[in-house]
């Protein structure tokens, strides 16, 4: 008589083989989503520079006083939107804040995916050109103009702020 199917032990077998092979498989996966979410944290770094180059360019061509802006600022993705309608009447009478605020407004304006960030770092010097910025989108860090690594992410693993993204950025590039 001739029997058909597998006996247990052949059954435990493969079994045995398809777990070794998901242990193998799995982290190496979480390793590929963890890249690729720090590599959209660096799109978004980079895409938040440029609308900033953009919007400081807009506001010397308006003749605002641009070299205000000079420092670090951090805020959370939800104060750009919250801004995005702000305008100055006069630029002879604009202050400090009005001028941050115009800003963020400027910047959403010109990138509107700004406010799917937890929070947004960056540094302009007096001629305002941006030094560098800081990005985080949960748990991922970004940064602009050195992109952040699966490296340098694994090596400050749990400490990541948008502000030692920006740190990151203006070290590595000095």
């Amino acid at each position: 008589m001739k029997k058909h199917g597998f006996t247990l032990i052949e059954l435990i077998v493969v079994i045995a083989i398809i777990a070794v092979l998901a242990a193998l498989l799995i982290p190496v996966m979480l390793h590929f989503i963890a890249k690729s979410k720090i590599m959209s944290s660096n799109s978004a770094a980079k895409d938040i520079s440029t609308a900033i180059s953009a919007a400081i360019v807009e506001l010397d061509t308006a003749e605002m006083r641009i070299n205000m802006l000079s420092g670090s600022y951090v805020y959370s993705g939800d104060s750009f939107e919250a801004d995005k309608t702000y305008k100055i009447a006069s630029a002879s009478k604009t202050s400090t804040a009005d001028m941050q605020k115009l800003i963020r407004a400027r910047v959403y304006d010109h990138f509107n995916q700004v406010v799917k960030l937890d929070s947004v770092s960056f540094s302009l010097n007096s001629d305002g050109q941006v030094l560098g910025v800081g990005v985080m989108r949960g748990a991922y860090p970004g940064s602009y103009p050195i992109a952040i690594n699966f490296e340098a992410y694994e090596e400050h693993a749990g400490s990541w702020d948008a502000d030692l993204a920006l740190t990151y950025a203006m070290t590595k590039t000095s």
